[in-house]
């Protein structure tokens, strides 16, 4: 766990439970806070504007980003250090 504070949210919007579950436990596991939608609706009802957002994931980005898993997005979004710099 690191010892820098958290400054912004991903928020990760997607109708598949298992790809949002994916996600978050990946993500938490690098120490960002994530917050997961089923949909839009749901997010738009949910989002705090007050809060710092650093990503919000959209359905269909994987075709978008040409990933074919949920590990080619995470290496595309942390580069190949695995961190965001």
């Amino acid at each position: 766990m690191s010892l820098i504070p958290k400054k912004g949210t991903i928020y990760i919007v997607d109708d598949d439970e298992a790809v949002r579950d994916s996600l978050q436990w990946l993500l938490e596991g690098k120490d960002y806070r994530v917050r997961c939608f089923d949909s839009a609706e749901t997010f738009l009802n949910r989002y705090d504007p007050k809060e710092v957002a650093v990503e919000a994931h959209r359905a269909n980005i994987m075709e978008k980003l040409n990933a074919n898993t949920v590990a080619d997005l995470l290496k595309i979004a942390l580069g190949p250090t695995g961190t965001k710099t």
